[in-house]
């Protein structure tokens, strides 16, 4: 009798248990506030993708990347949406840009102040959900970006940016501010950017794209005390490099990241590489950046694409059609670096991808980046960043690959892969949600009408300009 009474309170407190462990589970999951069902999932590490997969999302976060088989997500989740047929990749990082850089000739005040109000958005219309700012002019501009877009993730990208950047007084850069060479001014400005919340610092260490030097250049001391000096304050250094004699200094310097591709002529990249290896030092090749000097200039056709003009202002499209307008403005670019930048752009472009090439051979890491905003009146936010993954997948790297130089590598490079890059459990919700294969071809990563920007579903169209001026307007007709 005894024995039966006990075999019947065991018996009992196993069921207690495992309907408790059961609710637990489910409870544990019950809180999805969106699941993304029947897609095939990319994750950015160059694994095999994951087919019929379902990725439950909460609180910005992924929660789980399971099978679909596996999960009853009609009870597990607040939204389902069905992405049958679509391919799931991480959002993109671009690691190189100018956020409050306008492009455009002869535009007004109030027409700057717009376009670079709308570039947060054009990053995110572009599938691009964190940026490397690598500088500003609108400092307080920017770190204010940089805390709205934590709040509200439909307002622009993830910012990581510097201040100012470092330059020789009078050098590459330096018409911009930034020129310092004394070292207690130079560890004045880096106490700054610290108290004021920004992230890593850019040097620049450059005499011009030409044979001939153009600006003068800070002594390799100097970009050595600048380097050491952020290190120790915690600031992650890019050094502005383009040559050979420029890239063996930034190596010299041991930075988090070299800010360009090598325009050089080498036979071998073999030894660079294997240093830059060594000091795992990233490159971010800018490849679309120095096609930029050309490209629209030799086909202005191009300027008439769908995925571009949803993206960039019509008055700054408008601009750039003006032919004697550009003509003027590449004029200026010309004598700013005394030769001839199209002409120039066109003979480096493939040194720029072969020495990218080889150094990705080598072991490099290359990290995704456009330099938008940058000099080129044709360098655009966002649109830009997957024009360089094309010159990526036409020069370098698989498509595969390319993926994973836009996602993971990037958040590896800022020491962040913990927090986003990969489609994985505990990392950001930043996914695009792909109508075709972008392993067959890369360009179809253009191809997206719906997104998820740390947790938060959308549709793209959100984010392009059209839409972005409609709010403008009606946020000014309330006004008044």
């Amino acid at each position: 009798m005894i024995r039966s009474v006990f075999d019947k309170f065991l018996y009992l407190f196993i069921v207690v248990l495992v309907s408790a462990c059961s609710s637990a589970e489910t409870s544990q999951k019950s809180h999805a506030e969106l699941v993304l069902v029947g897609g095939t999932v990319i994750d950015g590490n160059g694994g095999t993708p994951k087919t019929n997969a379902a990725i439950l999302i909460a609180d910005g976060k992924i929660l789980s990347v399971e099978p679909v088989a596996d999960i009853d997500y009609t009870i597990l989740a607040d939204r389902v949406v069905d992405v049958s047929g679509k391919y799931l990749v991480p959002g993109f990082v671009d690691s190189h840009t100018h956020i409050d850089h306008v492009n455009g000739v002869n535009l007004t005040d109030e027409q700057k102040a717009l376009a670079r109000d709308y570039n947060l958005r054009a990053f995110l219309y572009n599938g691009v959900t964190t940026v490397v700012n690598m500088s500003t002019r609108h400092p307080e501009w920017l770190l204010k970006q940089k805390e709205l877009a934590k709040e509200d993730p439909f307002s622009g990208p993830r910012i990581f940016t510097g201040g100012n950047h470092f330059t020789q007084p009078g050098g590459w850069g330096g018409r911009h501010g930034g020129g310092l060479s004394d070292p207690t001014q130079i560890q004045a400005r880096l106490l700054q950017d610290k108290q004021d919340g920004f992230d890593l610092v850019k040097i620049i260490y450059e005499d011009g794209l030409g044979k001939e030097p153009v600006f003068d250049r800070l002594a390799d001391n100097t970009v050595e005390n600048i380097s050491s000096q952020a290190r120790t304050m915690g600031f992650p250094v890019f050094i502005h490099a383009t040559d050979l004699a420029e890239y063996q200094e930034a190596i010299d310097s041991s930075p988090m990241a070299i800010a360009h591709g090598l325009v050089e002529n080498l036979n071998t990249t073999k030894a660079l590489g294997e240093k830059l290896v060594d000091k795992n030092i990233f490159v971010v090749a800018t490849i679309v950046l120095f096609e930029s000097f050309y490209r629209y200039v030799d086909k202005p056709s191009l300027l008439d694409n769908p995925y571009l003009k949803a993206s960039v202002p019509d008055f700054v499209l408008d601009s750039i059609a003006e032919q004697e307008a550009v003509a003027d403005s590449l004029a200026k670019v010309d004598a700013i670096l005394k030769m001839d930048s199209a002409t120039w752009g066109r003979s480096a472009l493939s040194n720029l991808t072969k020495n990218t090439k080889g150094f990705f051979n080598d072991g490099v890491k290359i990290a995704v980046g456009s330099d938008s905003g940058g000099a080129v009146i044709h360098a655009f936010q966002g649109f830009n960043t997957v024009r360089e993954m094309e010159i990526l997948a036409d020069c370098c790297m698989s498509n595969s690959q390319v993926l994973t130089a836009a996602t993971k590598t990037a958040a590896q490079m800022l020491d962040k892969e913990e927090l986003f890059g990969t489609l994985e459990a505990g990392k950001a919700a930043d996914i695009l949600i792909i109508n075709q294969n972008p392993l067959e071809e890369i360009s179809h990563v253009r191809d997206f009408q719906s997104m998820v920007v740390r947790g938060a579903y959308t549709n793209r169209e959100k984010f392009s300009y059209s839409n972005f001026i409609n709010e403008v307007s009606q946020e000014n007709h309330h006004e008044h």
